[in-house]
């Protein structure tokens, strides 16, 4: 006997919704943007299966339905006429019924409660628009359809992030769930009308636009960083001209784990008024995983990035050493107490952003980058959200000479005042180090100088330095905390070489320093020579480079907030005269000051290569000993 001939269906699911119909799990979703075909796509699988297994029964169930035109009873109507199912389907204006007992039902969750716990025998559930159920809905529901093998499906376009159905199946995904977040371009059928409609939204407000068709939750607009600051658009820089912009500048990001490393070229372009900047972002290049020997390769995809300086995260010096000897132009660019936060007032001080629509990711980090929100009142916390801040972390690293001289009252500081800490005690902590830095005012031209001398201790405060955070976190673990430093005391005078010498002594005398830090030139060496000779722990301190250059280098210390002081009278002295260098006459205090952070520095306790001194010993802290 010859069997019936096979049933043919005009079935064109886009592939991503495949799984709908070729496996098995719990939890089937898909979630996302609009002009996905999510809903044509559940409703055909649905409307197939249902012919494939004779008496399934399908609850299709949003969270409010006050009659059945709020349903998806139209939508499988018309389905059914389009893939021409009409022999298998009896379609009422309440019930759809197919063969061998496969019925479809409708219900709203909110106001059906007691109907939805007596309901039996429930094969699959298809919840659509399912950001707006609640979670006494959910609760309510998931229990009811406890059928063996019963299935629960799920579509919606993401609203909030705290919404229940975003957390529980995106956020918090259950162990057996097939979760797929879908958009316009899984859509091979994708209308022309719509991608008229997406172009505009994107060119207009792309921040609504990433919501609309993207499927990006709604962001809270007062937590965005760069919040009404941004646009997606075209450009070509100008180049020449009155009118032309400054630049280009670039900066680097390096990754870690899922971190992603990137590099952005941008410029500086006029504004609508003579005192007004655009912020241009023409080209980045990001990429999670990057291994240090494929760095190069993703520099490349930036054009310009062999040509001109970049300006990098500081904290991986190892990878800034790598590029340097494939001959890239990269340093490690400033950090400094509140430099994220000056940052931010510096991208959001220019009219606009405007960033290349071929630099994606930017795009997506203006979005999402945002600070924290208290759960309890809703209110924006001034705390940073982990998380994308890649490319602005790399625009801050390449504008970072521009951020630090924001306002002319800054220019040319240093080192500024309210970067010192002061510590909460008269009594000093205890101290794993004893360090004295002398300044001996002796080389031509310096009559009228003052030698100096500082004496710090150098101990662990408790916390340690997060690159992620760029901020300190406490640490229980005694041998994860960082160093930082204490200034002890302070000594200044116009000293003739026996005075420097014997001053030298009695400090040393006093304070019993594990070592004493002289600068080492032609000038010094009799000073060195005479105290090493008196059995003094003299250690020659090579300062080859110029002092702003130094103190630069050496300010990365007060600038994450390592720098203490107690409170005295002339510790506020030493604060002004640093904070006056390279303007005051009184340079010796500074000096000593930017030795002693330089040091800290080098020793890499900070995140920094180990830059040791020609006769540096292997390890420079004697076992602890307690001071104060």
């Amino acid at each position: 006997m010859t069997g019936a001939p096979p049933i043919v269906i005009d079935l064109d699911l886009p592939e991503i919704y495949d799984f709908l119909l070729e496996r098995r799990a719990r939890y089937k979703c898909a979630y996302g943007g609009r002009g996905a075909g999510r809903s044509w796509s559940f409703a055909q699988a649905l409307l197939i299966l249902g012919i494939e297994r004779p008496g399934l029964r399908v609850l299709c169930a949003r969270e409010h339905q006050k009659s059945i035109a709020d349903s998806v009873h139209r939508l499988l109507r018309d389905q059914i006429d389009r893939l021409g199912l009409q022999a298998f389907y009896r379609v009422t204006d309440k019930s759809i019924d197919g063969p061998g007992g496969t019925s479809f039902l409708f219900a709203g969750l909110r106001h059906n409660i007691s109907n939805i716990k007596s309901m039996e025998g429930i094969d699959i559930v298809w919840i659509e628009e399912a950001e707006r159920v609640s979670e006494n809905s959910w609760r309510v529901l998931v229990p009811t359809i406890r059928k063996e093998g019963s299935e629960i499906w799920v579509t919606f376009n993401p609203d909030q992030e705290t919404d229940p159905t975003y957390q529980r199946l995106v956020v918090h995904p259950p162990r057996d769930a097939i979760v797929r977040k879908t958009s316009w371009r899984d859509n091979p059928h994708f209308p022309v009308e719509l991608a008229r409609e997406r172009d505009h939204d994107w060119a207009t407000d792309p921040e609504a636009a990433a919501h609309i068709w993207d499927g990006e939750c709604r962001q809270h607009n007062d937590a965005q960083v760069l919040n009404k600051k941004w646009r997606v658009d075209s450009f070509e820089p100008v180049t020449a001209g009155e009118e032309a912009w400054d630049g280009p500048y670039y900066g680097a990001d390096w990754g870690f784990a899922q971190d992603p490393t990137a590099l952005v070229r941008f410029w500086i372009a006029p504004g609508s008024k003579p005192d007004r900047t655009r912020l241009m972002i023409e080209y980045e290049a990001w990429e999670i995983g990057c291994d240090l020997d494929d760095t190069p390769a993703l520099f490349d995809e930036v054009p310009g990035a062999g040509d001109y300086l970049v300006r990098a995260d500081s904290a991986r010096p190892e990878t800034i050493s790598y590029m340097r000897k494939r001959d890239y132009r990269v340093e490690g660019a400033p950090k400094w107490h509140g430099s994220v936060e000056d940052g931010i007032a510096w991208l959001r001080g220019h009219e606009e952003i405007v960033i290349h629509s071929r630099c994606k990711h930017a795009a997506q980090e203006a979005r999402f980058w945002s600070y924290k929100i208290d759960k309890q009142t809703d209110d924006v916390l001034p705390i940073l959200k982990d998380g994308h801040d890649h490319v602005w972390d790399a625009v801050r690293y390449g504008a970072s000479p521009m951020i630090r001289n924001m306002g002319s009252s800054q220019q040319g500081i240093l080192v500024r005042s309210e970067w010192w800490r002061q510590w909460p005690r008269e009594e000093p902590p205890r101290c794993e180090a004893i360090l004295q830095f002398l300044y001996p005012a002796l080389g031509d031209g310096e009559a009228h100088h003052a030698s100096a001398r500082t004496t710090w201790g150098i101990f662990r405060h408790g916390e340690r330095w997060d690159d992620r955070l760029r901020e300190f976190v406490r640490s229980d673990d005694p041998n994860d905390v960082s160093y930082h430093c204490i200034l002890l005391e302070r000594w200044s005078d116009e000293a003739t070489f026996p005075e420097l010498r014997e001053s030298a002594k009695a400090a040393v005398t006093q304070y019993d320093p594990d070592w004493l830090f002289v600068p080492r030139s032609r000038h010094t060496e009799s000073l060195i020579r005479e105290l090493r000779q008196a059995k003094l722990p003299v250690r020659g301190v090579d300062t080859r480079e110029d002092s702003v250059a130094r103190m630069h280098y050496a300010s990365i210390v007060p600038q994450q907030a390592r720098a203490w002081y107690i409170d005295r009278n002339w510790s506020h002295d030493v604060i002004g005269r640093v904070a006056e260098f390279p303007e005051t006459e009184h340079v010796g205090i500074a000096e000593t000051c930017s030795m002693a952070w330089a040091w800290l520095r080098r020793r890499n306790e900070i995140g920094f290569a180990d830059e040791q001194d020609e006769d540096d010993d292997a390890d420079l802290f004697k076992p602890a000993r307690p001071y104060g």
